[in-house]
């Protein structure tokens, strides 16, 4: 989106709102980032999709590096901040019996559980406490509980990144959109093996 970007904190640039202008990101107390509080603030979660080795084995291994060393530097403003970081695979059965209706149809087999193309790539900075939620469709959101984990938590805002833009990312952040959240991109931290996408 360009000409629509906003420096952070954090020092990525973040896209503004996909639905409307954003408001600033602010941290919650006063630290190195920050030169105030609000406590009116949104309230924000990090939400990293599909960033697994079958999607990233695919791309130039120096932009990969590049995408997950930005993801990295956001999600660790995010663990300073004290905000929530969720994690979201799509992953399918050997069967792809849980697959979408292209893939039973084609037997395309991709993102299988237990294999390593299902993982989240290893540069990344998971960690235990980090809730991760499992996908079956494009959208985060279609039958996983991720409504719920973000009801539980209280949020208003959500800031996306991962891959692929055009297809998960999008949907996802539409169905976010649908629920009345505020949704950012993360620029930096955002990409699609179509360059062109």
């Amino acid at each position: 989106m360009p000409g629509m970007a906003a420096r952070t904190p954090g020092g990525l640039t973040y896209s503004k709102s996909l639905f409307g202008n954003r408001p600033e990101i602010r941290p919650r107390h006063k630290t190195a980032l920050s030169d105030s509080y609000s406590s009116t603030m949104v309230k924000r979660c990090l939400i990293i999709i599909d960033l697994l080795n079958e999607n990233l084995d695919l791309w130039d291994a120096d932009r990969a590096d590049r995408l997950v060393q930005n993801t990295n530097r956001l999600v660790g403003v995010f663990r300073r901040l004290q905000l929530p970081v969720i994690w979201v695979r799509q992953e399918f059965r050997s069967d792809l019996s849980d697959a979408f209706l292209e893939m039973r149809d084609k037997r395309i087999a991709v993102t299988i559980q237990g294999t390593r193309g299902a993982q989240l790539h290893a540069g990344l900075d998971w960690q235990p406490r980090d809730a991760t939620i499992i996908k079956k469709r494009y959208s985060a959101f279609f039958k996983t509980g991720l409504d719920e984990l973000l009801a539980e938590l209280g949020i208003d805002e959500l800031v996306l990144c991962g891959v692929n833009r055009h297809a998960c990312i999008r949907m996802a952040a539409v169905d976010a959109y649908q629920r009345d959240f505020r949704v950012v991109l993360a620029e930096e931290c955002v990409g699609s093996l179509r360059l062109s996408a």
